[in-house]
C-alpha cells in the first residue's frame, strides 16, 4: 500500500531492451527532445519575433532554426510514470472517505495502457525507481550542463489562435537579446524563463500517462545515459514476459539487491505479486 505519492517513478520497457541494454550496463538512455511522441514537442516550433529591426535581424529564419536546434536537439528527456494522490492508501485517507479500495488501479506500475503501449503488450517490464536517488543520478551524470529541470507534466489544449502555448511570450524571440548575447545564450535564457511551458506541457490526449520527466541540457551530441546505481529498486515483469529472458532478470536482482515481482490481472484488477530472484524463471505466467 503506497504511503507517499512522491516516492517512486516507473519506466516501462520491452524485455529485449531490459535484458540486452539496461540491466547489462546498469544505465538508462534519455531520449532527444525531438523524438518524443507528442507533436507539440517533436515538431519544429514557429516563433514570433519581437523588437525586430530589419537593419540587424535580416536572418530571422536562421535565428528560428538555431532556437529550434538548441531547444530540441541539445536536450535529453527521461520519461517516467508517476503515482498520484489517488494511489495513496492510508488510514487517514480512508477516514476522510477517500476511495482507497480502488487505489491499486492508480499505481504507476498497474497501468494496462502503459503495459500495452510501452511494455511491449505485457511482454515487457516496469522498472521501479526511487525518485530522489534517480534525481541524484541524473544530476551527476557525465556531460550534463548547468540546466536540469524535473517536474510532473501538465496537460492542456491551448488555443491555436490566441495563445498557442497557453502563456504569452513562450514563442516570442527577443531580437534585442539575440543581438546582446548571441543566439545560443539567448536560447538558453528563453528556455530557462519558459521551461515549464516548453518542456513540461503536453496535449491532453496524453493525460492518462501521468508523466514525470527530467529534462537535461547536455554538452555532447552522443546518446545520453544515466547510471542507475541504487535508484533502481524494483523490476516487475509482465504476465507474458518471455521465459528465456527471465534468468537474466533474476540474476541481476539477486546481484544488486533489487526487489522483483510479476504482474497478474484478476478480472482486470492489477495484482503485482512479489517473487524471489531464484524462482522467477520457473513461474508459469499467462
Amino acid at each position: 500500500m503506497l504511503q507517499n505519492a512522491e516516492r517512486y517513478v516507473y519506466h516501462y520497457t520491452s524485455s529485449q531492451t531490459l535484458t540486452e541494454h539496461i540491466l547489462p550496463t546498469g544505465r538508462l538512455r534519455f531520449s532527444r527532445f525531438e523524438t518524443v511522441n507528442d507533436p507539440r514537442e517533436s515538431k519544429e516550433w514557429a516563433f514570433n519575433f519581437i523588437r525586430y529591426s530589419s537593419a540587424h535581424d535580416a536572418h530571422v529564419e536562421e535565428i528560428s532554426e538555431s532556437f529550434n536546434h538548441h531547444l530540441k536537439r541539445d536536450w535529453r528527456i527521461g520519461c517516467f510514470v508517476s503515482d498520484t494522490d489517488e494511489a495513496v492508501a492510508t488510514p487517514q485517507r480512508e477516514l476522510q472517505r477517500h476511495d482507497v479500495i480502488n487505489a491499486p488501479y492508480q499505481r504507476g506500475h498497474s497501468r494496462p495502457a502503459m503495459w500495452w503501449h510501452y511494455g511491449d503488450k505485457y511482454r515487457g517490464a516496469c522498472i521501479v525507481f526511487d525518485r530522489m536517488a534517480l534525481d541524484a543520478a541524473v544530476r551527476t551524470a557525465p556531460n550534463v550542463s548547468q540546466q536540469i529541470f524535473c517536474d510532473r507534466v501538465e496537460y492542456r489544449n491551448p488555443s491555436p489562435i490566441t495563445s498557442p502555448f497557453g502563456s504569452a511570450g513562450v514563442l516570442d524571440i527577443d531580437c534585442e537579446s539575440v543581438r546582446e548575447f548571441g543566439v545560443d545564450e539567448a536560447a538558453k535564457r528563453h528556455l530557462k524563463q519558459h521551461a515549464k511551458m516548453l518542456l513540461f506541457t503536453k496535449l491532453r490526449d496524453w493525460e492518462p500517462e501521468r508523466e514525470f520527466r527530467w529534462a537535461v541540457s547536455v554538452d555532447s551530441d552522443e546518446d545520453h545515459f544515466i547510471d542507475l546505481g541504487r535508484s533502481l529498486v524494483g523490476i516487475i515483469i509482465g504476465d507474458q514476459f518471455p521465459q528465456g529472458r527471465r534468468c537474466s532478470v533474476g540474476d541481476f536482482a539477486r546481484s544488486n539487491n533489487v526487489e522483483i515481482g510479476y504482474m497478474t490481472w484478476q478480472n482486470g484488477f492489477p495484482q503485482p505479486k512479489p517473487s524471489h530472484a531464484n524462482i522467477i524463471d520457473k513461474i508459469e505466467l499467462r
